[in-house]
Parts: structure tokens; sequence; C-alpha cells
């Protein structure tokens, strides 16, 4: 009996209640008003559809949720053990006749329980709720599992990481900045680093990086992605064995700190070279990145790195020293200097053959070529599912990436954007198993039209870009058919199929010019396939399927007598004007035009896929007064009719 009550010391958890009891009071006061009584209150009150506003429980005032989540661990970590920070406590907690491991243990699940405690009453409290109220499905049990799930990981995490940094430092401010540091470094450093890279290295795709959702790395970003990932038990794992790590070098640091370490930046020596290096590194890519979204420039991008890694290290010693007077410790700068520049340099000029290398055809299986990197990085089997394998293709690839790798001199940092710039994301699957990722942003795309129009006009890249293009008739169950005033709906087997053909029949026919510049795609094709949808846009160029709906469905299509006005505008003027056409008398720079005649008469115009030298027209509907969609027709081209009025 004396073995199992010598763990637990009642006067100790009594300071540890007075050190943190109120945290926890205040914890379960905010946790009790932010869900139980606000649900309540829901469920009194005259409002039938408040089910609808939320998803979950963490949707509940979900900002001052995860508030509560970052920063009440952190306040239980730091007061939990701040003895071992001043040194006359230190002195006396360590001369009780009490072993230090016993110690460690006793505060740390005494946190530990304050922290949890009243998460668990007030999971108690939504149990009644969901039990004993007319809850409406605004509560379910598998709800206030997941709540508890992610109260859990999160706060586990923060206050094991907490209270492990507080045995590294002697000062609990440093305790407090290390811990947030320490929470976002993994996520912070990756994000350095990678935006470096992207300046130095050419071809390195950052967007494939990211790849690897490098912000569950962070226990903070990871809560801010919360909604975007389902919350599962499996996801427990990892927190559980970063919180059984943290905890076990928790207890060997605990074992091996000096009591006169309270009060210093740094308990252990041993760690002031990290320390040091790693906040002027830090730094030094901080101030790159900064110069060069910024400026942009190569000079100022090596003048960030100077300054700041400058900054960053005499920080770092100013905190060591606990002294503003450190002006004479270049010894180590420059230490540090050496190796940085060395690095540098092996990067800048590209040892390795990162920048030049293109896998030979032999090493080949696949290639994935996009101007869309977000949709096919956000699905990994979408790569494998739409990839380039016909000899032909691969071959042009190739070519295409060797033209781009010798245009590196005429790339900048920070590029000016066009009409006609686009991202090329290239990725090469190799008989190996291996990938090979580049990405390139192209300033003017026509340049290249040459290697880029053979590639996508084929039909096997035309497939892969538009996923409704391989769909099979068979497995179709309807279609639906949408324009700006009216939307109908296929079910007919024989209809089905046969818009299917026109629509691809067009859509094999479009020129790369086509694809690229089309931009007056006001009717839509939705395929569903079982609870799947694919969408289809079509416009009144693609002849065969516009001929075939006005067969069939006569009111469908978009007519002169349908446009309430088309605005054009002079070669000077922004896009951007068009959406707000509010009040809009014609002035010098552009016209509107309301006669169903002229209408007519510029629809019927060529229509440019140049960006020099052209008028952009804005196409505006009678039904909602808005805005459709815009064309360019080139000077030459637009009727004379209309440029007499223009005059």
């Amino acid at each position: 009996m004396r073995l199992k009550m010598s763990w637990f010391n009642k006067e100790i958890a009594i300071q540890n209640f007075r050190s943190v009891g109120w945290i926890s009071i205040a914890y379960f006061l905010l946790l009790l008003f932010t869900l139980p009584l606000s649900i309540l209150m829901m469920l009194t009150g005259e409002d039938d559809n408040f089910a609808n506003y939320y998803d979950d429980l963490i949707s509940f005032n979900i900002e001052f949720q995860f508030m509560m989540l970052m920063i009440v661990p952190l306040l239980i970590g730091l007061f939990i053990f701040r003895y071992i920070q001043v040194k006359p406590m230190a002195d006396f907690m360590h001369s009780l006749p009490i072993k230090r491991l016993r110690l460690f243990d006793h505060h740390f699940w005494m946190g530990y329980l304050l922290l949890f405690l009243p998460v668990i009453l007030n999971a108690f409290f939504l149990v009644l709720l969901y039990f004993f109220s007319n809850h409406q499905g605004l509560i379910e049990l598998k709800d206030i599992g997941d709540w508890l799930l992610v109260y859990f990981m999160y706060g586990s995490l923060i206050y094991t990481v907490t209270v492990f940094i507080g045995f590294i430092t002697g000062i609990s401010v440093v305790q407090a900045i290390l811990t947030i540091v320490m929470l976002l470094f993994p996520t912070g450093i990756i994000v350095l680093i990678y935006s470096n890279l992207d300046l130095l290295l050419y071809g390195f795709s950052q967007a494939y990086a990211w790849d690897i959702r490098t912000s569950a790395l962070s226990p903070i970003t990871d809560m801010l992605d919360y909604y975007y990932y389902e919350v599962s038990w499996l996801r427990l794992i990892p927190y559980v064995l970063l919180c059984v790590i943290f905890y076990l070098l928790s207890k060997f640091l605990y074992l091996k700190r000096p009591i006169e370490a309270a009060s210093q930046a740094l308990a252990f020596p041993q760690l002031k070279p990290i320390f040091k290096f790693g906040v002027t590194f830090c730094f030094m890519l901080l101030g790159g990145m900064y110069f060069a979204e910024v400026q942009g420039q190569v000079g100022w991008i090596i003048f960030g790195y100077i300054i700041f890694a400058i900054l960053g290290y005499f920080l770092s010693e100013m905190i060591l020293q606990k002294n503003w007077r450190v002006w004479n410790a270049w010894r180590g700068f420059f230490t540090y200097a050496g190796l940085t520049t060395i690095i540098l340099l092996i990067i800048v000029f590209d040892i390795f053959g990162y920048e030049t290398k293109i896998p030979t055809g032999e090493e080949i299986e696949g290639v994935y070529v996009s101007e869309d990197g977000y949709s096919y990085f956000e699905e990994n089997q979408f790569r494998e599912d739409n990839k380039l394998t016909s000899k032909r293709s691969i071959e042009q690839v190739r070519k295409l990436h060797e033209a781009l790798i010798n245009d590196k001199q005429n790339q900048t940092i920070n590029p000016n954007y066009h009409p006609d710039s686009k991202n090329i994301y290239l990725i090469y699957y190799l008989e190996d198993g291996s990938e090979v990722v580049r990405e390139y942003f192209i300033q003017h795309s026509q340049q290249y039209n040459e290697l880029l129009k053979p590639l996508f006009e084929t039909q096997e890249y035309k497939e892969i870009q538009e996923p409704w293009m391989s769909l099979e008739k068979e497995k179709v169950d309807s279609i639906s058919l949408n324009s700006p005033f009216i939307s109908m709906e296929l079910s007919d087997p024989i209809k089905m199929e046969a818009f299917m053909q026109k629509i691809k029949e067009d859509y094999q026919k479009r020129s790369y010019e086509e694809m690229q510049y089309r931009e007056n795609n006001i009717y839509y094709a939705e395929f569903q396939i079982n609870d799947e949808y694919y969408h289809a846009n079509f416009s009144d160029q693609d002849e065969e399927t516009i001929t075939w709906i006005k067969e069939n469905f006569p009111d469908f299509s978009l007519a002169a007598e349908d446009l309430l006005h088309l605005v054009i505008l002079s070669e000077n003027h922004s896009e951007e004007i068009l959406w707000e056409l509010d009040n809009w008398k014609e002035g010098t720079d552009y016209w509107i035009l309301e006669e169903t005649g002229h209408i007519e008469t510029v629809l019927e115009a060529n229509q440019s896929i140049d960006w020099e030298d052209n008028y952009t027209v804005g196409v505006y509907d009678k039904v909602n007064n808005g805005y459709l969609y815009t064309f360019q027709v080139n000077k030459e081209d637009m009727p004379a009719l209309i440029l007499e009025k223009m005059k």
C-alpha cells in the first residue's frame, strides 16, 4: 500500500493546482460557453435551421476553438514546470526528498490531467445533450468522438513539445518563443528551402515539392487544413508516437539538466552552435525570399542573404549572451559564411547537372505535360492515369524541354505576365520507377508554338486534358446542357450518343490556338456517371455541336437578340473594366453597341488569337444584364460599319 501511495504527493499536487489550476478552470468555462451552452441555446431558440449551419462540433466558433487549442496547452506547459526557470524555486524543489524522475512524472501528468479534464467534462455534457434533448441532428456521437480526437491530438503534442523545450532553455519567454518556432519549424524550413531552390535552380518545381502536404508536418498548419482532410483515428498514430518521443526526451533532459541552468538562454552549452547557426540559416533564407518577392533581381537577393544572415547571427548571439554588445563575435560568422557560400556556388553552378538533365527516350516509360499544376499535384493517381506514352509524344516533350533549358538566359526571377504567359509542368516517369519533375514559366508562349502545337493537337493529349473525351457512351447515365439562359436534360440514349459524338468531333478539330485562347465557352455539358460528373465546355465555334443542338433544341443557343449589348475596348484599355459596366456612357476608349444588326456584325467578325493591336469585345446578356465573356478582334477584321461608329 505504501508503494502505491508514494507516487502521489499531496503538497506538490496542491502547488501544481495553484500554478495552473486557474488555466484549467478558465479553459473549462470557455469550452462550456463555446459548445454545450451554445448548442443548448440553439436547441431552445426559434431558428429551426441551425443544424444546416454547422458541419461538426469544431465548426462552432472554429477560430476561437483553434486559438484555445494552441494557447492553453502552451500555457500549462509553461507554468507546470515554471520552477526550473527560477533559481530559488529550482533549488528548493530539488532539495526535497523526492527523486527527480518521480518529481518529473508528478508535474508532467498533473499538467496533462489539468489540460484534458475540462475537455472530458465538456464531452460528457455533449453526450448528455445527445441523449436527453431533441438535438435534430446537430450532435452525433461520431462528432463528439472526432472533437475529442482533435483536442487530444493537437493538445497533447503542443503540451509535450512545450515541456520538452522548457528543459532546453532557462527563460520562460524564450521557452514560449522556441515552442512556437519548434511547432512551425518542419513546415517553415521546408517552405524556406523550397522557395530559395525555386530562385536558384532553373526548372525546380516548388508546387511538386509541396505535393507531400508539408502543412501536415506542423500541428499548427495542420489545424488550418482541418476542413480539407478527414479526421480519422489513423491520424492519431504519428501524434501519439511524437508525444511519446518528446516525453522520453523530456525525462532524459530533466535528469541531465543542471540546476544552475535557470535564467540561461540555453541549458546545455552543446546546443549553442546549433541554435546560433540554425537561426542564421533561417534568417538568410528569409532574406533571400523577401527580396526575391519585392525586387526580383539577383543583386538584391544576394544583398538579402548577406544582411539577413548578419542580422540572424548577431540576434542569436544577443539571446545567448543576454547582451547587445556582441559586435566582436565575427569569427563564427565568417565560418558560417564560408560554408554557406560553397553550398550556394554548388547550387548556382549546377555541379550535379540538375538544370540540364533530360532523360533519354529509352529511360522514359511515360511523361505528363500540363499547364495546370494544381489539379495535377492534388491528385497523385491522376498523374499515373494521364501520362503520354507514345514515342512521338515523348520525343516532342523532350524537344520542348531542351528548348526551355536553352531559354534560361532569357528568364528573370520575377517575370512580367502577359495574356499568353503560362506555366509548363513536365513529369517524366522512368522505367526504374523514379520521376524527373520540372516546372517552367513562359512569358510568351507564342515563341514555342512550333513545339507546343504538334503535341497539344494530338488525340492522346486532348483525351488526357479533358477526361470526358474518354467516356464510354454506354456508361453515361444522363447529360445536361447548360447556357446562360436555359438548362435541359438528355436521357434518351440515342440523343446522348449523338451529342457525345458531335462534341468529341468538334473538340478533336480544335487547333492549338483555339484551345489556348478561346474565352467564349459560355455553354457546357455535364455528363453523369453514377455520382461522378464530368464537364465539357463548348461555344458557337463548335459547329457540329451547335448545329445538332439547334436541330433538336432550337431555343438553346445564344443569338444576337439575346444580347443586351456589346462593349468594345480600345487596345489600351484593361479588360478588368468590363466587370464594372453599371451606368456606363460611351467614352473615348470604349464604345457600346445595342442594335441587333451591329451586334450580329461584330459576332460574325473573325476572332483573333493574337494579343497585339486588337479590340477587346465584352458580351453581356439581356436576361441578367450580366457579363458573359470576351473575345479579341483584330483592327483589320473589325467591320467598317463598326469602325465608322467608333470614330
